[in-house]
């Protein structure tokens, strides 16, 4: 009963509907005398939210002679209340979308705890276009603490599905050493390790679109995201521009070749 009510509660129905919708399936039509008898609320209660439940489809009411009777939906008439809510959903999201593209953008800072809350802000890195670009600081060994290659391998497919690739500035650590270039390649993935005395992180960083997302790894297991286009804009800059000298760091030195004065006979 208690796994039912909390589905129910998934619709939009708080405990008190979702318990009388389920009294009133199983009783069937009644008296609202009877239907508050067997719910163990009280009548003037019942009435204050009933109502609300007839004018969304839940209960109907017929009359027989100078009684009114109470009956739920049939468990197949949710299917199309779940319809038309989505249909209005559907009319809605577009007017909001542009209602809250008039106002002014401010930035939004959001914090998540544990294990899960971590979780969510990895998917969320996903929630963006087809053949976008995370730009990453890691350390591996402090993720490998916190997530199991399960999540990381769910993870990394669906980011591979919608084309998302990741550029990683990576702390240095046996677990980074063994990631191949052939995983990189397939996985979407470019790597720079740095030295763990020059980078002794034990967050991930995640930049994209608007965002930037942070995760603290070890005892404190929290994340915070901003939403901010001044603050990520000037991440992704500091970013990039550590990215390309780390690059020219890794190349080899181009050889000075002295060449010898030709001699013209």
């Amino acid at each position: 009963m208690q796994k039912t009510i909390q589905l129910l509660k998934t619709l939009g129905l708080d405990e008190r509907e979702a318990k009388t919708y389920l009294t009133a399936l199983e009783i069937g039509s009644s008296t609202i005398a009877y239907l508050a008898k067997k719910t163990g609320v009280k009548r003037t209660s019942l009435y204050v939210y009933i109502e609300d439940m007839i004018a969304r489809g839940l209960i109907s009411i017929t009359v027989s002679g100078k009684r009114k009777l109470y009956e739920a939906l049939e468990p197949e008439g949710l299917e199309a209340l779940i319809e038309r809510q989505k249909e209005a959903v559907d009319i809605l999201v577009p007017e909001l979308l542009l209602l809250s593209r008039k106002s002014p953008e401010k930035p939004r800072i959001r914090f998540y705890e544990k294990e899960e809350g971590l979780k969510h802000l990895f998917n969320e890195s996903l929630n963006q276009a087809h053949g976008s670009e995370i730009l990453c600081y890691s350390n591996y060994e402090e993720y490998y603490k916190v997530f199991d290659e399960k999540f990381t391998n769910d993870y990394i497919a669906r980011r591979v599905a919608k084309e998302i690739s990741v550029r990683t500035i990576l702390t240095e650590n046996k677990l980074a050493t063994e990631i191949t270039k052939k995983q990189n390649k397939k996985e979407l993935r470019e790597i720079i390790t740095v030295p763990y005395d020059k980078l002794p992180i034990a967050i991930e960083m995640h930049i994209y679109e608007n965002k930037l997302a942070i995760m603290s790894f070890g005892n404190e297991r929290i994340g915070v995201l901003i939403e901010s286009p001044q603050i990520v804009n000037t991440q992704r800059a500091i970013f990039n521009l550590l990215w390309e000298k780390l690059e020219t760091d890794e190349k080899p030195p181009v050889p000075n070749v002295v060449k010898a004065p030709i001699t013209i006979l």
